[in-house]
């Protein structure tokens, strides 16, 4: 039986790549992302969720770095999208906090919220180790 060994880099800056002569790295199709690939921001979380099913974040459900605990605010956080709603985020917070019989809380994204299959559901003994958006075990 064959393996299958999957290393991703967050954050890896591309022009260290040059200098370090590691080219080795470099994803040959694509190389880089920018804000083309249908990603609302480009965080960790919502790029790993893309890599993971291949989709954006309209089909996969990962916006943003953390979501509210409400599945109500939840709802209403799929805004942040829009350019004048990312401008709103700390007043946003406060109102959540204040919000009687809603929990204003936010937590990490992890498997339970994708909307969509991923790579690990192709293998049958797939183990993913701090994959965000996936692995993370949340309280």
């Amino acid at each position: 039986m064959s393996r299958t060994l999957i290393v991703a880099f967050d954050g890896l800056d591309k022009d260290l790549i040059g200098e370090f002569e590691v080219d080795s790295l470099i994803q040959e199709e694509f190389g880089t992302i920018d804000n083309s690939t249908g990603v609302s921001s480009i965080v960790t979380y919502e790029l790993f969720a893309c890599f993971l099913t291949g989709e954006t974040y309209d089909e996969h459900g990962v916006i943003g770095l953390t979501r509210p605990r409400s599945s109500l605010l939840n709802s209403i956080e799929k805004l942040r999208t829009k350019h004048i709603f990312q401008k709103t985020n700390g007043l946003r917070k406060s109102v959540y906090k204040s919000l009687p019989l809603v929990d204003g809380s936010y937590r990490e994204y992890n498997r339970k919220d994708l909307k969509s299959s991923t790579i690990f559901d192709q293998y049958t003994r797939a183990k993913a180790i701090d994959v965000p958006s996936y692995s993370l075990v949340t309280p």
